[in-house]
């Protein structure tokens, strides 16, 4: 009993002070070494957004923050860290060095410390991959964790969907004028579809960067919901003045349709036949800054697997929405084999 006695309270005094402790035992003194901290870097979406996302966006020439602020020692959650960010990945061509973090003023409201926080500025569209180390007072470091910010261009037309519905995986697909679903992995070939599987595809202006729709995120419905999926587009256009394009004066002509295709239901793989996930779909339009349709749209029924609803048609220039909210499927849409 004097023996676990004399165990707890040495394991008590080294959790109380975080620092390394000689413990007396029947042996002699044995020594516990400090153990390093751990380092968590995520997006900073601010006060009011506690997840922990290591994967974030902003639009070119904003400010991007990232926190490190979830990082902690395990030998004393209560010991002060020091933090060292770095840039290990930019766009090639970009200006950007670790000499471009900007480290805020400390939070009075969130005591948050000032070197937890991080902001800079990207100056070209792309990948700005950052490295987070910390460090306890005793000197030792952790590994370094890795947060990841996209750097996007503005956007005249964003379109979101969404549902609740677990295990079900839903995709939000913007086909171009002249495009076709599934683009060119369709079993009729083509292109123009930006999906999950083309997020990024180039349209327009092969040299121009900002006239591509991104997927911003691919939701697969695990975990709990809501879950959503954005695509954002700066219309495509010819060489025109800024306020040409901010009224959405130089867009290319033509119909962009939006569909919404039911990828898979994970329930059916994992639990049979008798456990098909119905969902309920929402889709919500904008086009510089201005919901379109009156408001979100939703599907005309839950949507099952392999199912497409063909939610619409936004015309450029004119910006007028016409509702189509017919449901298909998969395979009489000509899409590849894989889920019909």
């Amino acid at each position: 009993m004097k023996r676990l006695l004399r165990s707890a309270l040495c394991l008590s005094a080294v959790a109380a002070s975080g620092s390394m402790l000689a413990c007396a035992g029947d042996s002699g003194l044995r020594t516990l070494p400090n153990t390093a901290p751990l380092a968590v870097a995520a997006i900073d979406n601010g006060p009011e957004d506690t997840t922990v996302s290591r994967l974030g966006y902003t639009v070119l020439g904003e400010l991007a923050s990232v926190d490190g602020s979830h990082s902690s020692d395990p030998d004393n959650p209560l010991e002060e860290l020091s933090y060292a960010w770095s840039f290990e990945v930019v766009p090639e061509g970009s200006t950007v060095t670790n000499d471009s973090i900007i480290l805020p003023d400390e939070d009075p409201e969130t005591e948050v410390l000032e070197s937890a926080l991080a902001r800079f500025t990207p100056d070209l569209l792309g990948t700005y991959r950052m490295n987070l180390v910390v460090t306890d007072t005793k000197d030792a470091s952790s590994v370094a964790a890795v947060v990841v910010v996209q750097a996007v261009p503005p956007s005249n037309l964003q379109l979101e969907l969404e549902w609740n519905t677990p295990r079900a995986d839903l995709d939000l697909h913007l086909i171009a004028p002249g495009g076709n679903y599934f683009g060119s992995f369709a079993s009729t070939g083509g292109s123009g579809d930006c999906f999950s599987w083309d997020p990024n595809p180039d349209w327009g202006n092969g040299d121009n960067a900002l006239d591509n729709p991104m997927l911003m995120q691919d939701a697969d419905g695990e975990g709990e919901g809501p879950f959503r999926e954005t695509i954002l587009l700066s219309l495509p256009m010819d060489t025109c003045s800024a306020d040409a394009f901010a009224a959405g004066e130089c867009a290319v002509e033509g119909d962009y349709e939006v569909w919404v295709h039911y990828y898979s239901d994970h329930a059916l793989a994992l639990l049979g036949p008798d456990s098909a996930q119905p969902a309920e779909a929402t889709v919500t339009i904008s086009v510089l800054g201005q919901e379109l349709g009156g408001g979100p749209l939703t599907s005309p029924s839950p949507l099952e697997d392999g199912d497409v609803w063909k939610v619409g048609k936004i015309t450029w220039p004119e910006r007028d929405f016409f509702p189509v909210n017919l449901e298909s499927t998969h395979s009489n849409e000509g899409g590849p084999s894989f889920n019909q």
